[in-house]
């Protein structure tokens, strides 16, 4: 396909957009826009660490849960959807605050 050869994408990628964005009179460049903010605005939002919720993760964590577990079970009982990475990024900030959570994690170094 020319389209994807000059974009540097491959085929099956521009035929899933193209298929994605397509209406009823064909794929028209103003319609797949529209459709593609509505997707944008439709989907999960990173979640900031409110007090409360770095609380709650800090009270996991020294019981020894990993960020992993932790994600999982904020996200099952609906309270935040928080990414592993960002408790990891937490732990670290922490640790280079001085702090001792980086002690609960189940591989860390000193």
């Amino acid at each position: 396909m020319v389209i994807a050869s000059a974009l540097g994408r491959s085929q099956s990628t521009v035929s899933r957009g193209l298929r994605r964005n397509r209406g009823q009179r064909g794929y028209r460049h103003q319609q797949a826009h529209s459709k593609a903010q509505q997707r944008h605005a439709h989907k999960a939002k990173a979640v900031k660490l409110t007090p409360a919720l770095v609380s709650n993760i800090d009270a996991l964590l020294e019981q020894q849960w990993s960020p992993e577990q932790i994600s999982g079970r904020l996200t099952q009982e609906g309270q935040a959807s928080v990414c592993h990475e960002t408790i990891y990024q937490h732990v670290l900030k922490d640790k280079c605050a001085g702090g001792k959570l980086y002690l609960n994690l189940r591989r860390h170094t000193n």
